[in-house]
């Protein structure tokens, strides 16, 4: 049985070799190319439709109205969607944000707090993967669920970012006092 020490100890020694400067730019480029190219392949047939995981809430009303907008097909590409993409994708932004704190902090409480967000990014998509899968039929407890972790996952990755800007500021201000 491993102890919280071994594990920290093993998160560590994975950051120290992977949170690279390198690797930061990959990701963050993996991320553009998710948002430029990658998203509207996988969903091309429905473009203009705003997909539940990219507001911030929603309640059932809203998250009906938002699937009764999709056709058949576009449904199907929903799902398929949400068990593959957005998979990875989560991965990527997670790495992102994870690596980028242990960059400017070499804390790992600090930088595996964004991991969080993966978790909740995968509940989420296991709501709105049933909601689809059920739909018309309506399942109001699922969306205010899905909801929930749709919310959670936009706040701590809100906090993540807010906390990497903070960094960066006092990083630079630190410099600037030093010179």
């Amino acid at each position: 049985m491993r102890t919280s020490k071994q594990e920290s100890t093993t998160v560590s020694s994975f950051l120290i070799k992977k949170a690279t400067w390198k690797s930061i730019f990959i990701l963050f480029g993996l991320i553009i190319v998710f948002n430029l190219f990658v998203f509207p392949l996988v969903y091309k047939t429905n473009q203009n439709i705003v997909p539940l995981d990219l507001h911030f809430s929603y309640s059932p009303e809203k998250a009906y109205t938002i699937l009764s907008k999709y056709s058949d097909e576009g449904l199907r590409e929903y799902v398929i969607g949400e068990l593959t993409v957005d998979i990875v994708y989560p991965m990527v932004y997670v790495l992102f944000l994870s690596f980028f704190i242990f960059k400017l902090t070499k804390k790992n409480s600090l930088s595996s707090f964004p991991l969080q967000i993966f978790i909740l990014d995968c509940f989420e998509n296991i709501g709105i993967v049933t909601l689809v899968n059920y739909f018309p039929q309506k399942l109001p407890n699922i969306v205010l669920l899905s909801s929930l972790f749709t919310s959670l996952k936009w706040i701590l990755i809100g906090m993540s970012i807010l906390l990497i800007l903070i960094l960066v500021v006092a990083k630079l201000f630190k410099q600037k006092k030093k010179t």
